[in-house]
């Protein structure tokens, strides 16, 4: 029979033989809405940890003793969150004395960027940095339910670091200011496994620091999620449609009086050609509503024909076609610029 069992507040259940090492970082305890709980990190080896919450709060107090001690430790009968890869320690668990053959990894008292790579995987931190790039709000879907996320870079003197901002702490910072982050845990990226930060969803806090007076370091080239938002969005009214003219080479606008000129030069190419040689598109600036919220974006022609082939309807650039066709539309998942509200994906919401 397999060991793996439902427990836990639902976590997906493992139970190992025996885990040793170093305890480190052991936290106050603290309240949930279901109960008490403390965290730490267990060292592994030389360079793994693993994190670690114990819901038996009476070993609090020898747990923090063998932590400052730097005595080794065997845990056992325990059990282990797949999905997280944490340790879920109750009354059960068994700790006792052991030996292993590799040292204590040292924490550093103060942190800066730079000296993150000496902090554990897990850890709870805290540090000063300017947020000198913030992306679009999102909503993920978490094991808690769906959150709001954010993306923002910090950086120091020493460097530059990715941090994943949740729910109410993505209004609580400003671009261009520089503050004090209280409990963010130091994780990695998915994609890259570099070292990350991420605020948790209880016991962080921020507050507002004074500026660095030495120089920072340049920002990283942004990704896609900091230039762009993802949406899943209804459609409820039109505000303005428009048509242009586009150029026969360079397919950009050309300007607006050549609506009444026979032979139009392109401002941008240079290339002279016929008015009615040249391709009309369309525009849309329509309001969209999230939830609650509301907002307006622009549909230029190549999403607008996504619109018509998702309602299987003919092409067209006739105005009210075009605003039935909008209205019509199903909810609908889009991507588009966080400056200019301009839409460069749509497709069809899927449950």
């Amino acid at each position: 029979m397999s060991s793996k069992r439902r427990n836990l507040a639902g976590f997906n259940m493992d139970k190992p033989h025996e885990l040793t090492g170093y305890l480190h970082a052991v936290s106050p305890v603290k309240k949930s809405s279901k109960s008490s709980y403390f965290e730490m990190l267990l060292q592994t080896g030389s360079d793994s940890t693993v994190r670690a919450i114990c819901f038996a709060t009476k070993k609090h107090d020898d747990l923090k003793a063998r932590s400052s001690k730097k005595s080794p430790v065997k845990l056992s009968n325990f059990q282990m969150d797949l999905k997280s890869n944490t340790v879920l320690m109750d009354n059960k668990v068994r700790i006792d004395a052991t030996k292993v053959s590799f040292a204590p990894k040292e924490t550093p008292q103060t942190n800066n960027i730079a000296s993150l790579s000496g902090v554990h995987f897990q850890q709870l931190i805290t540090i000063k940095a300017k947020v000198t790039k913030i992306s679009g709000t999102k909503k993920v879907t978490t094991a808690n339910g769906e959150k709001c996320k954010a993306e923002c870079f910090l950086s120091d003197p020493s460097g530059t670091i990715p941090l994943t901002l949740w729910e109410d702490k993505i209004n609580e910072v400003s671009e261009g200011k520089t503050y004090t982050f209280h409990n963010v845990r130091v994780i990695k990226e998915c994609k890259s496994d570099k070292l990350a930060l991420g605020t948790t969803m209880h016991d962080c806090t921020v507050s507002e620091a004074e500026d660095f007076i030495e120089s920072l370091p340049q920002s990283v080239e942004l990704p896609d999620s900091f230039t762009t938002t993802e949406a899943k969005v209804e459609v409820i009214g039109l505000l303005t449609f428009g048509k242009y003219l586009s150029c026969l080479q360079c397919h950009k606008k050309v300007a607006d009086g050549s609506f009444t000129a026979k032979i139009i030069k392109c401002g941008n190419c240079n290339l002279t050609q016929k008015r009615d040689k040249c391709i009309t598109n369309c525009f849309a600036q329509v309001k969209v509503s999230q939830d609650d919220n509301q907002f307006t974006v622009t549909f230029f022609q190549e999403q607008i024909k996504k619109v018509f082939n998702i309602l299987q309807r003919p092409q067209t650039l006739d105005e009210e076609k075009i605003t039935e066709a909008l209205l019509d539309a199903p909810i609908l998942k889009i991507k588009y610029d966080n400056k200019s509200k301009i839409i460069n994906e749509v497709s069809p919401y899927i449950i």
